[in-house]
């Protein structure tokens, strides 16, 4: 099946399409009551814009987790990012996002992901520019706004400015002109909060998410198994690291380590979080993503590489279609 994404042609990239319909087919199938999931008012807001319909929700899924493989196939093309050329990081994306079963609705985490891929986007592109002042500001503005519909992004900043220290000499006024970003947005949407009288219900929906210590009930055999699986893909990319920056250039080398510092900020927002569940894994989804498909890229012989998507793939109906019977 890999085959089919090796070449970077319009055609392959439109076959995601399918390939994500039939992973997250399962999503028509199951009733996910919306009006009881109250993330936060953004993403009820979302909701009230389809009018809680589950069928136009499910499929803003599918067309959004399309549109996210797309873009971010087009991040490590765009920068180089691996060794080869090819629709892997997507597809990987793809068939991560889709895994399990709490991964299948509109969440608050798949909304909040867009503006995330946006401002990695826009740091990656600052590299040898001498002028950075937009990117940085819409790189700011970016994860703002992901954090508007899930709060935990905002603890993603640490990672961010860790790329630009990777990048470029860093200079107190780029730090600043990324802070304005940030700022500019929360300032605008608390300015309208205020004069809606809605701040207070507001700010109570990101504090109640929020508490040190890990409360998370993961002691159901499947629960423990579908973590275990993100626990070993972790584990395998962390072993491939030294192995990952073999033969790139300075700049890819230190893109792609900037990969594990996501991936560690994503553990550490799990951690915090006042009742973590098995959907915060979507938050280190796309770090994992673009590190795991280097592995049938680089590392694998074809039918390895096969065997490795075909177990994943398989894994991902089984867990959809075992909660039918």
């Amino acid at each position: 099946m890999l085959e089919f994404f090796k070449q970077n042609k319009l055609f392959n990239s439109l076959l995601l399409l399918p390939y994500t319909i039939i992973l997250r087919f399962n999503s028509f199938l199951i009733d996910f009551d919306y009006e009881a999931y109250h993330e936060n008012i953004l993403t009820e807001f979302v909701y009230q814009l389809f009018s809680y319909n589950e069928l136009l929700l499910d499929i803003t899924a599918i067309l959004m987790v399309f549109i996210q493989g797309v873009f971010v196939n087009l991040i490590v093309i765009k920068n180089r990012l691996s060794t080869s050329i090819n629709l892997f990081p997507g597809v990987f994306y793809i068939l991560l996002v889709s895994l399990i079963p709490e991964f299948q609705y509109l969440s608050a985490e798949l909304i909040a992901t867009n503006f995330l891929l946006i401002a990695i986007a826009q740091i990656f592109g600052i590299y040898n520019k001498p002028d950075v002042s937009a990117p940085l500001f819409n790189s700011g503005f970016s994860i703002a706004l992901a954090s508007m519909f899930c709060f935990n992004y905002i603890l993603f900043i640490p990672a961010i400015l860790t790329i630009l220290l990777k990048l470029r000499k860093l200079r107190v006024i780029e730090v600043l002109q990324f802070v304005t970003g940030f700022n500019c947005l929360l300032f605008l949407l608390f300015t309208i909060l205020y004069s809606t009288d809605q701040l207070g219900n507001f700010s109570n929906s990101f504090t109640q998410n929020l508490h040190f210590g890990f409360n998370a009930d993961f002691k159901s055999d499947i629960s423990s198994i579908k973590l275990g699986v993100f626990l070993l893909l972790i584990l395998i990319t962390l072993y491939r690291f030294s192995k990952n920056m073999v033969r790139r250039s300075y700049k890819s080398q230190k893109q792609n380590s900037s990969f594990y510092m996501f991936l560690l900020m994503s553990v550490f927002v799990l951690i915090i979080n006042v009742n973590p569940s098995l959907h915060h894994l979507m938050m280190m989804i796309f770090p994992l993503a673009v590190l795991s498909s280097f592995l049938p890229s680089q590392y694998m012989k074809r039918w390895y590489a096969e065997g490795f998507h075909l177990f994943l793939f398989m894994l991902a109906l089984i867990f959809q279609y075992s909660i039918l019977f």
